[in-house]
């Protein structure tokens, strides 16, 4: 007899999918700027393969935008440095000027969701309209940014925009002297 533990929804690939339409899901609440979705996220230990897919899967996109191989190696090794670079800048600006109201995991989940806009840069690489999509890219990953920070560290708007302007400012200067 079949107790609750054989139940297809507790088998590895009721659970797989469970997990899969639970990512899609703080996808689309993380396009929709809703910010209810930075709380579960935060809450949720083992969010972080999601955010960590979350990185890879932009990267992939940006690099697909550029149009080489390369581009997609360098953008996901890039993605993680930035990754982690803007969530420490941000947990180290906001210890300096919210208190210490979060733990680095947390931030790292919601901020790995928060760079999903970062995708926009598949379409950099178009005649006319590439620059368009970047900076669409950099100013809906600041919104996020934003939006995540002051969620996880539990301040106002506008303590959250000074600190993720400081924290994605840093990457993006070092970025522009690299590329310049």
């Amino acid at each position: 007899m079949a107790g609750p533990e054989n139940t297809p929804d507790s088998s590895a690939f009721g659970r797989l999918l469970h997990s899969e339409a639970r990512f899609l899901s703080r996808v689309a609440a993380v396009l929709r700027f809703d910010p209810a979705v930075y709380e579960e996220i935060e809450k949720d230990p083992h969010a972080i393969p999601q955010a960590f897919a979350a990185v890879i899967a932009t990267a992939l996109l940006a690099g697909l935008g550029q149009g080489s191989l390369a581009a997609i190696f360098v953008g996901i090794a890039l993605a993680i440095l930035i990754w982690g670079g803007v969530t420490g800048l941000v947990w180290g600006v906001g210890v300096l000027m919210a208190g210490p109201a979060s733990h680095f995991p947390s931030l790292l989940r919601c901020l790995g969701f928060a760079y999903i806009w970062v995708g926009l840069l598949i379409g950099s690489g178009l005649p006319y309209l590439g620059g368009l999509f970047s900076w669409g890219a950099v100013l809906l990953y600041l919104a996020s940014l934003v939006l995540a920070t002051r969620q996880v560290l539990q301040t106002t708007t506008g303590r959250a925009t000074l600190i993720s302007a400081i924290a994605l400012g840093f990457p993006l200067l070092i970025l522009l002297l690299i590329a310049g």
